[in-house]
């Protein structure tokens, strides 16, 4: 009988409640007006954030990731009716994610949340490193860049040899980047080392572009060449303010 493997699910709880009983303030379930923010905990590895979350009173509910553990850039929301469970699926970018909860002008009776990170990730043979941590290609939050500036990661080799680090069983680069100043993000992909270098003339090559403002930009792109890397470029002023982070998922 032939046995083939189809990979196999990563899960952990970023938060799980059912409250039905009116508990201290402070607590479960909030009053009008009141928030909770779950303890962050890290997601590297993983695809998405997934599950779901019922108030009897209207509120909103974020799910926050940060690569830093102090500034939260990337936050998707989502509304919440009242009386109505709804299901949520973000995909995950940074390397920590927390659940945040802001309830309505009216005090709870009723609030449940399940929210837990998923992933499936391949039983490639030989693959390094462990199902719950990905490979991180870039993670750079400081030194802001001058006008022009380039951050630009290692070649990355995909299959078998040794060229920078190995893994395999990955099919995704994710990511983001933020800055004060427009800027390029570019994803890199080549059959050869010397396809990533200067002009890159022989490169699978997506640009991503990086507003000077808001929640900057997430990346997400399909594996297609054996060799990878990620670049990003400043504008044409000096930053004040860049995090970029980019992981094979």
């Amino acid at each position: 009988m032939e046995e083939r493997a189809v990979g196999y699910l990563v899960e952990q709880i970023l938060a799980s409640l059912v409250a039905t009983i009116a508990v201290p303030s402070g607590g479960y379930p909030l009053a009008g007006g009141g928030t909770v923010t779950h303890q962050a905990k890290c997601v590297s590895g993983n695809g998405n954030i997934t599950g779901y979350v019922f108030s009897d009173v209207a509120g909103t509910l974020f799910i926050e990731q940060s690569i830093d553990s102090l500034t939260y850039d990337v936050a998707s929301t989502i509304a919440v009716p009242a009386g109505v469970a709804v299901p949520f699926n973000v995909t995950i970018y940074g390397t920590l994610a927390r659940a945040r909860y802001l309830n309505g002008a009216a005090p709870q009776t009723l609030f449940r949340i399940n929210c837990v990170t998923r992933s499936t990730i391949g039983g490639a043979p030989n693959s390094i490193g462990t199902a719950m941590a990905g490979m991180v290609i870039v993670n750079y939050v400081a030194p802001a860049l001058g006008i022009g500036g380039v951050v630009e990661s290692a070649i990355y080799q995909l299959n078998s040899g040794i060229v920078g680090a190995q893994y395999l069983g990955y099919d995704t680069i994710r990511g983001f980047g933020i800055s004060d100043v427009v800027g390029v993000i570019s994803v890199l992909q080549g059959v050869a080392v010397a396809d990533l270098a200067a002009p890159y003339a022989n490169a699978v090559r997506v640009d991503y572009a990086v507003p000077a403002a808001g929640n900057g930009v997430p990346i997400a792109q399909l594996l297609v060449a054996p060799f990878v890397r990620i670049i990003y470029t400043n504008g044409a002023g000096a930053q004040a303010r860049i995090r970029f982070f980019a992981e094979l998922q």
